[in-house]
């Protein structure tokens, strides 16, 4: 299925599109199709995948990260139902296909069988990088947060977490979903310096299967680690009903943080 995006900042005064911007068969727009792995990894006619983005990250030059989910196509060895994918969007309108570190201009994400995931958001980093957080859902039925980090050329940042992905993973069987996440400089210490690069994410948490979920918030920092609970401004719990104690679960401005279980969706 073919995406179509007119970016605002191609609008004319008037509210026209841009005839410079795209092909000069549909002036204003890019129309492309996404098929979730390198078409070098199948074999026979490629069915082209379904694609929900879910956010557009503007590049200084004038180009755009997009970043969505894609349903897998029916020919593709693969289980999972989507895979998140990102591609480039030149300033032309052109779909830049050297970009990415999946074949094709694009960068896939890419667990493993017998695992769902998908991803909720994404931001630009410091450095000109990304970081995605999404859903792992794992065979037992639980979920766990993931983050994972990209460098600006789509390549994984492989220092981060474990091979480019931060795994939130608590004990039990939680049912836990990352769903936003922001890029801060935060003062975690009281010092007057702020630490840059940190990544504050969003969740719904809940402890088992069933039930209500609350909201968790972690800091992590530009390597992945969460931040530690040694730190006066850190905590095992926030704004949710269930604790942390293997991560140490994050607030970095506690006092502005709302630590109870009202908070449930």
């Amino acid at each position: 299925m073919s995406f179509l995006l007119p970016p605002a900042g191609f609008a004319q005064v008037d509210g026209s599109l841009d005839p410079a911007f795209g092909s000069p068969g549909d002036p204003g727009r890019i129309a492309f199709s996404i098929v979730s792995r390198d078409p070098a990894d199948t074999t026979g006619s490629l069915n082209w995948a379904q694609v929900t983005p879910f956010k557009v990250l503007p590049r200084a030059d004038g180009s755009a990260i997009v970043w969505s989910n894609a349903a897998t196509p029916y020919d593709l060895p693969i289980s999972a139902p989507t895979v998140p994918v990102a591609i480039r969007v030149l300033a032309d309108g052109t779909w830049d296909t050297t970009w990415g570190a999946s074949g094709g201009g694009r960068t896939v994400i890419y667990v493993g069988e017998d695992y769902n995931w998908r991803a909720a958001d994404a931001v630009t980093t410091s450095d000109g990088g990304m970081a995605v957080v999404g859903t792992i859902d794992n065979p037992d039925g639980s979920s766990d947060i993931a983050v994972w980090r990209f460098r600006e050329n789509g390549q994984i940042v492989a220092g981060f977490g474990t091979n480019g992905v931060r795994r939130l993973r608590r004990g039990g069987l939680p049912s836990d979903e990352g769903k936003v996440l922001h890029r801060a400089d935060l003062d975690l210490v009281g010092s007057g310096i702020p630490s840059s690069d940190l990544l504050i994410v969003g969740a719904n948490i809940r402890d088992g299967l069933m039930g209500v979920h609350g909201l968790g918030l972690v800091i992590l920092d530009e390597l992945g680690s969460v931040c530690p609970s040694s730190l006066a401004s850190c905590g095992n719990v926030v704004g949710g009903d269930v604790d942390w104690p293997a991560n140490g679960a994050c607030c970095g401005w506690a006092a502005h943080c709302v630590r109870t279980a009202a908070t449930s969706t």
